[in-house]
C-alpha cells in the first residue's frame, strides 16, 4: 500500500493528501463547478443508438468535445464499453468544460474570454493520468491560434480538476491557479551585487 504524506488544514483535524494540496506561493485565480444529471445523458445516448453510426450524435459531440476527447470516445465505443461508462464519460467531459469556463469567467482580465465553444473544442480537454485520476490538458496549438488568450489566461497557470459521481449525479470542480515566484528568490535576485 502506497503511503501518502498529509498536511493539516487550518489547524483542524481535516487532513488532505499533500499531492492534492495547492502548493505554497500559489494564487487562486478562479473556481468553477458543474453538476449534471446522468439520466439526461443516458437519454441522449439511447436516442441516438447506435451512437457510433449516428451523424446527429457526432455533430452534437463536436460542439463541446475536443478532437482528443472524441477520439477517446471512439476508442471506448470500438472496445465495446458499456453504456453507463459512455454516459459517465460524456457527462464528465461536459461538466468539466462547464467548470473550466466558469473558473475562467470569474477572472476580470483586460483580454476578453474566448467563446465557450472555442474553449470547449479547441483549448482544453479532459484526460486521465496513469492511475485514472482526471486532469485537464491544454492544447499546444492555443499559443499560435489565440496568443493573447494564452498569455492572459493560461501562461504560468494550471487547472486542477476533481470529479465525483454517485447514482444519478456527476459533479466536476475546477480550481484555476497561478504559480507565483518564491519570495526568497525574489529578494535574492533584487538585491544589488557588491
Amino acid at each position: 500500500m502506497k503511503r501518502t504524506s498529509c498536511i493539516l488544514l487550518n489547524k483542524r483535524t481535516l487532513l488532505i493528501p499533500r499531492i492534492h494540496a495547492i502548493p505554497a506561493h500559489t494564487a487562486i485565480l478562479g473556481i468553477g463547478t458543474d453538476i449534471v444529471y446522468l439520466p439526461r445523458f443516458a437519454k441522449i445516448v439511447e436516442k441516438h443508438a447506435p451512437i457510433e453510426q449516428s451523424t446527429a450524435f457526432r455533430r452534437m459531440m463536436s460542439k463541446f468535445m475536443h478532437p482528443i476527447e472524441i477520439s477517446q470516445l471512439n476508442q471506448m465505443l470500438q472496445s465495446g464499453c458499456n453504456s453507463p461508462s459512455v454516459v459517465r464519460y460524456l457527462a464528465g467531459v461536459w461538466a468539466t468544460k462547464e467548470a473550466i469556463f466558469k473558473s475562467l469567467a470569474t477572472q476580470r482580465l483586460e483580454e476578453p474570454l474566448l467563446p465557450a465553444q472555442t474553449i470547449y473544442t479547441q483549448v482544453f480537454y479532459k484526460a486521465n493520468d496513469q492511475d485514472g485520476a482526471p486532469r485537464i490538458e491544454i492544447d499546444s496549438s492555443i499559443k499560435c491560434s489565440h496568443p493573447e488568450f494564452a498569455r492572459a489566461y493560461i501562461a504560468g497557470t494550471r487547472l486542477m480538476l476533481s470529479i465525483a459521481h454517485d447514482e444519478d449525479y456527476l459533479v466536476s470542480f475546477v480550481c484555476h491557479v497561478r504559480q507565483q515566484a518564491d519570495k526568497n528568490e525574489v529578494l535574492k535576485t533584487s538585491q544589488p551585487s557588491s
